[in-house]
């Protein structure tokens, strides 16, 4: 599969097992710059193991994976992540015993963190600590979270902490972001506000692909979707459009 100018993310053919499980057959897709592309697909269908395959948390056995022009195909998810490609869990992954602002500080690749930057240049150090804090208080403002920094972030709520998930990963200036269920356990009026975010992330130029299973989330972020059953990509357009699709309708969506 070619890149073409106007794809962040490919994956082609992209294949993986477990234990003689096909988790994953030959699947491919293609994210566009700047959108919001939907994954959805019934429970078991591959759609994190896919995901885990994209940002470096699991290998292909088969398969390529181009993104940003660049083939990441096998490397790990650290090195995935300084590329720009930033995901999210099915379960919040925040550190309960830390606050908000702390758990925001854990996120960015930090310069000054070897022996002899840390020994050599302290002045620099200093300065990108005190950038760091104002950039973690600023998106904490920018969640509505602020008021909760000096919290444990094991105190929060379920949508407070897909709140704090997302807010962290944008410490990390990423050009895409993954998310995996991200309204799963979150009351409804924080739903709104999550899409909300969302959206206005979008607006600025981030790209995004996620998974989920609430399909009115979905019908209200997502242009286009990539639909999922037994590890294969099934179908791919607009929920009109797959909800149309009699394949897709006995898979899903009956």
């Amino acid at each position: 599969m070619p890149v073409t100018s106007d794809a962040i993310l490919e994956a082609d053919g992209v294949s993986c097992a477990f234990g003689g499980v096909q988790a994953v057959d030959h699947a491919s897709l293609k994210i566009d710059r700047g959108t919001i592309t939907g994954l959805i697909g019934p429970n078991g269908a591959g759609k994190s193991t896919l995901v885990n395959i994209i940002s470096g948390h699991t290998k292909a056995q088969e398969g390529k994976i181009v993104f940003a022009g660049h083939e990441t195909t096998g490397i790990p998810a650290y090195q995935v992540a300084r590329r720009g490609l930033i995901r999210t869990f099915q379960l919040s992954s925040e550190f309960p015993n830390m606050t908000l602002l702390e758990n925001m500080l854990v996120a960015p690749r930090q310069m000054g963190t070897g022996f002899w930057n840390a020994m050599f240049r302290k002045s620099v150090w200093n300065r990108q600590e005190y950038e760091l804090l104002d950039k973690a208080r600023h998106l904490l403002v920018e969640f509505g979270l602020y008021k909760l920094a000096d919290e444990y972030a094991g105190n929060l709520s379920g949508g407070q902490k897909r709140l704090l998930e997302i807010a962290r990963a944008l410490m990390a200036d990423p050009t895409m972001l993954v998310l995996d269920e991200p309204m799963a356990g979150v009351a409804g009026v924080l739903i709104d506000r999550l899409v909300d975010h969302i959206l206005e992330l979008n607006r600025s130029g981030l790209t995004f692909l996620v998974i989920e299973h609430d399909l009115e989330v979905v019908d209200r972020l997502c242009e286009n979707v990539y639909v999922m059953a037994q590890g294969s990509v099934l179908a791919y357009g607009s929920m009109s459009d797959l909800r149309q699709n009699e394949s897709v309708l006995e898979a899903y969506l009956d």
